[in-house]
């Protein structure tokens, strides 16, 4: 019997993705068709230009005037990137929008600051630590409007570096909420983020009583300390075979507060 090469699957419901066709980009998406449906994906690969950081766009959708609704879960936050969204996240919940978060403090990446800030800016706003052997490490940030939202998933904290600078990678979906698949992908992101919630103490309400114990029992340190720490490690890796720092790369914008 002559070989009749690979099987390709064709059952209903399933896309022949052999069969898609990639699309030009809209707003810097690229549109990806199959069969079955039509995905608005963007690549954030930073920093390499304003337009492939996630702070950026970020930014673009809390300033649209459609969003209502932000929830963030990340494994860091410090004042150096919250400071850079603060007020348009004030906006936001001026208008009658909602913003929430969940954040960790594993391995001392989380600043007092930090913290200090997503408690007057997020509500409700919740602490991640599990005593386990495992880490919290999550990078989900999802903003709704009534009929779309934009989720980016990838490694960038809420921090200066993680939202800006850093070299970072990361996907944005966008998602018509018309659409039963992108309703079902929004509903799926969620629902890992309340299987976050009802993690029972391993999820902590944040207020002011807990960022004091948190401070005192150095779990979380001051983000001027931890500079500090960083500079004294750089000092030390200046005589390197890596040659000198990369130049032409994307900056952070001002922030959008004055300084603690």
């Amino acid at each position: 019997m002559p070989h009749q090469g690979p099987h390709r699957s064709t059952r209903r419901g399933r896309p022949d993705t052999a069969r898609g066709d990639r699309g030009r980009g809209c707003g810097g998406f690229r549109i990806l068709r199959t069969n079955r449906r039509t995905v608005r994906i963007r690549f954030l690969g930073q920093p390499f230009g304003a337009d492939s950081q996630l702070g950026q766009l970020l930014l673009d959708r809390l300033e649209d005037q459609a969003t209502q609704r932000l929830w963030i879960a990340t494994a860091w936050a410090k004042r150096s990137g919250l400071s850079r969204i603060a007020n348009s996240v004030t906006v936001l919940v001026g208008r009658g929008g909602t913003a929430e978060a969940i954040i960790g403090i594993d391995e001392g990446g989380a600043s007092l600051e930090g913290l200090q800030l997503a408690a007057e800016l997020f509500r409700p706003v919740h602490v991640f630590h599990d005593p386990g052997p495992r880490t919290f490490h999550p990078k989900l940030y999802v903003t709704e409007s009534q009929t779309t939202a934009t989720a980016i998933v990838g490694s960038g904290n809420l921090t200066k570096g993680g939202l800006f600078t850093n070299y970072e990678a990361a996907f944005a979906l966008e998602l018509d909420l018309a659409s039963e698949d992108d309703a079902q992908t929004l509903a799926s992101l969620r629902a890992y983020y309340e299987q976050l919630l009802a993690s029972g103490a391993a999820c902590q309400p944040l207020d002011d009583d807990l960022i004091q114990h948190l401070s005192e029992v150095a779990v979380i340190s001051s983000e001027s300390a931890q500079n500090r720490g960083l500079q004294r490690r750089r000092a030390r890796r200046q005589e390197s075979v890596f040659g000198t720092t990369v130049t032409g790369l994307a900056g952070a914008p001002a922030p959008q507060i004055a300084p603690a």
